[in-house]
């Protein structure tokens, strides 16, 4: 039986007695004309109704959601009002206040719900594009009811497909919200709904408003058979690629965007096909696996790391986890440790970004064994784990032991290679932009980003190496940090230089001959490039600019000198505690070099490309929506046509392909089907860097701005940050926060370096809230970080 949907009042009033699997709280309303000619018996009747229960007086006029869009928290509410009559006239009146001068709009009392547990609210279309989510907004273990409805807080959003099995949604209360919605639209004939909704501690559902919110979503029908099929594309893959495959240890996978190689951090979320397709060529194809196979790790052979679902870029977990097995393991013993690897990631989806880390072991470090043991007991024999931890062993003394020439030393060699071709200017090409950009990617794979791979790798293992000391109390965290922050690598070069060429004129031109092809988003065409930055030197030195000054030569104590030795020759390392920390302070230096001299390359390929573009009248944004495939097809094709006709037609349809997976919610790890039907936005723990504590106002840039913004003392908030960035250092910021990153990613090294506190790879929802946020505390000894509204403060806690 359907019901007229009227005022919230009346649609709550008529739903009171059928028979749903939630609970509507005694109520009474009436018009403003009546609380006008009859207040004292409207009072009266409220006293003896409700008596010493606590209300909630809410607003229920006629011109809510009649708009197009949800009214929710437009008009005044007033919570835990106490039943006595001066309290209810007060209430009453503050909520008509708010009215337009309608005297038909009417007043909602309800008891009020004591106890709440977890409250939000739930609608029934997603209102953007109509796709069909629910889509809910939440807030846990709190007592207030409104947070959502009134804008304030933190809460968190979770969407849920229209056709997801009960029985699948988990954590039960959900399932008792989505019963009582579809409950509700059957009662309404599913017309959009919006319902607030808490839960007290009995488990009981309580329906505190509804409203029809006028959206005909059917309008919208064509864009929503367009992100369901895209849905539908991504859900037949994901069940497809969930199997066993020929040459590759693990049962299944796992999807992930920043597991290996970071990619939504160093080409965003939403990447444009240009920056995907540089990605792949110089990284995700083929590099990425060769590097580990040259330093000693499995051979992947033909395995890709990279996969694009629905716009967004995902790394192949399992592909990822074989690479970073030893050389000639059984077969029997690679499938035990990547299919342990993989379920220990399915249980703790929030170490996505950190999972070299916390779960894949691929180092020999000081513990190594124990860790084993803890994470991942009983999957070997004792006779497995020691051909494992022998074969791992060998790996690791190789790249850490100084007198060979083992990968790291041919890896420098080919930087300093590519840094000489350098030297020789790009003009070597000759006009042909696109011979020009095919010879840059050859010598950019080759002498760049391999190198470049290997070096990174070695840099990771002693930093592993020494994450194990701290573990084995052999030296301190505090102490591993000033080790960091004595590092001078090319980002002291930069600041310093940076420094000098905004103080003097004459210097400027030094500093972008050196310095001029970094970009903010390196893969991004539409980002400038620091020499075409007008406002890049504008700032005065004098108020915005800081010396760099070094963290002072690190020494190790003599304590710390003795158990460090006793740790390495424990373990089997024939060096010596001084020698670790110079070798190790050596590959983050090379680290950071050799990703400075390939990201000239890169940066040069771009404006080839852009070059190119211009001949034919087509600007950055159109070339970024194209791929090299695409290009190189259209500067091949042999005809005296200009391709500019093609190429914008291509360009233009990827655009529209990128617009509607926009659209299409995800979560940032893929286990199974499953995950695509319900979506969490958010979810994670930051990577807190240092143990300072910062408080202060927040500034948010972006990659694609020209103008620099005053951040002189500022929390900086950067969605995803790469040596682009890396200006800001040569600033004052007193802190810097991350929506993506992980635990040795560019910014964490960074902010190590110059000891500055970071969050870094907050996740998407945190990360939301703190740059909108006035100010942001940020205490990394605490592993906190929250935003500061005033006197009303609400913390994330990454320890909880």
């Amino acid at each position: 039986m359907s019901r007229a949907l009227g005022t919230k009042a009346e649609i709550l009033s008529s739903v009171r007695d059928e028979p749903i699997s939630g609970v509507v709280p005694d109520l009474i309303f009436f018009s403003v004309q009546e609380w006008y000619s009859g207040m004292s018996e409207l009072v009266g009747g409220i006293l003896h109704r409700f008596r010493n229960d606590r209300l909630a007086v809410r607003s229920s006029t006629l011109s809510e959601d009649k708009s197009g869009k949800s009214l929710a928290g437009h008009f005044h509410t007033r919570l835990n009002i106490p039943c006595q009559k001066d309290s209810i006239v007060e209430a009453v009146e503050a909520v008509i206040e708010s009215y337009d001068s309608n005297l038909d709009n009417q007043v909602l009392i309800q008891k009020m719900v004591i106890g709440v547990t977890f409250s939000g609210v739930i609608i029934t279309h997603e209102l953007h594009s109509g796709i069909p989510y629910y889509v809910i907004n939440y807030v846990e273990d709190s007592s207030r009811t409104d947070l959502i409805t009134s804008g304030e807080g933190e809460h968190t959003t979770e969407y849920v497909h229209r056709n997801t099995p009960i029985s699948k949604i988990r954590p039960p209360g959900f399932r008792q919200v989505i019963k009582v919605t579809r409950e509700l639209e059957q009662l309404f004939q599913y017309q959009t709904l919006d319902i607030e909704f808490a839960e007290d501690a009995n488990g009981t559902l309580h329906i505190l408003q509804i409203r029809k919110l006028d959206f005909n979503w059917k309008s919208r029908a064509e864009l929503t058979n367009r992100v369901q099929c895209l849905l539908d594309e991504v859900i037949s893959f994901v069940e497809e690629q969930n199997k066993p495959k020929e040459s590759i240890a693990g049962e299944s996978t796992v999807w992930s965007q920043m597991s290996d190689w970071n990619p939504a951090e160093l080409i965003g979320q939403h990447p444009t096909p240009l920056a995907v397709s540089l990605f792949e060529n110089l990284i995700t194809d083929t590099v990425w696996r060769e590097a580990r196979q040259f330093i000693g790790y499995r051979a992947v052979p033909g395995k890709k790391l990279l996969k694009m679902l629905a716009g967004r870029p995902f790394i192949d977990v399992r592909n990822s986890f074989n690479s970073w097995l030893p050389s000639d393991l059984p077969t029997g013993t690679e499938n035990r440790i990547v299919d342990a690897w993989l379920e220990y990631f399915r249980e703790n989806p929030h170490l996505h970004d950190k999972v070299e880390f916390e779960i894949a072991q691929t180092v020999i470090d000081f513990d190594f064994e124990e860790v084993f043991n803890r994470r991942f007991p009983g999957i070997l024999t004792d006779q497995e784990f020691e051909a494992y931890q022998s074969r791992l062993a060998d790996l690791t003394m190789a790249c850490v032991l100084p007198d060979r020439q083992n990968s790291f030393q041919i890896a420098i060699e080919r930087i300093r290679h590519l840094e000489r071709l350098q030297s020789r200017g790009f003009a070597r090409f000759g006009q042909d932009p696109i011979a020009h950009t095919v010879q840059l990617l050859n010598e950019c794979r080759d002498f760049g980003t391999f190198p470049f791979s290997i070096i990174a790798r070695h840099a990771f293992i002693f930093e592993t190496i020494l994450r194990s000391a701290v573990r084995k109390e052999a030296i301190t965290d505090e102490r591993l940090n000033q080790f960091h922050s004595s590092a001078q690598t090319i980002l002291t070069e930069l600041r310093r230089e940076l420094i000098a060429a905004t103080r003097c004129k004459s210097r400027r031109k030094d500093f972008l001959r050196r310095f001029g092809h970094l970009r903010p988003s390196s893969f991004d065409i539409e980002s400038p490039r620091y020499d075409r930055r007008r406002s890049l030197f504008q700032h005065s030195p004098s108020q915005d600019f800081e010396e760099p000054s070094s963290g002072g030569r690190f020494v190790l104590g003599r304590g710390e000198t003795s158990d460090l030795n006793k740790l390495l020759n424990g373990a089997g390392f024939d060096i010596k505690a001084q020698e670790l920390f110079h070798l190790a302070n050596r590959a983050v230096t090379e680290r950071e070099y050799a990703k400075f001299i390939f990201s000239r390359h890169l940066s040069s390929i771009l404006e080839s490309i852009a070059l190119w573009g211009n001949r034919f009248g087509l600007n950055r944004s159109e070339l970024s929506y194209l791929t090299l495939s695409n290009i190189l097809a259209a500067s091949t094709s042999g005809t005296n046509e200009s391709p500019a006709p093609r190429l914008r037609e291509w360009s233009e349809s990827a655009h529209q392909i990128i617009q509607d997976s926009r659209r299409l919610p995800l979560n940032q790890v893929i286990r199974d089907a499953g995950d695509l039907m319900i979506v969490v936005h958010g979810f994670g723990a930051p990577n807190f860097v240092t143990t300072l504590t910062t408080k202060g106002r927040s500034v948010l840039l972006c990659a694609r701005d020209s103008n620099e913004v005053e951040i002189r003392e500022k929390i900086v908030c950067i969605e995803s940050a790469d040596p682009g960035f890396d200006w800001i250092f040569a600033r004052r910021p007193s802190g810097l926060v991350t929506q993506f990153g992980g635990a040795n990613s560019h910014m964490a090294i960074r902010c190590a370096e110059v000891n500055i506190p970071a969050a870094i790879g907050v996740g998407e929802r945190l990360f939301d809230i703190l740059k909108r946020a006035p100010q942001i505390h940020l205490s990394c000894s605490d592993k906190v970080v929250r935003p500061i509204y005033g006197e009303t403060n609400r913390s994330y806690d990454a320890r909880s």
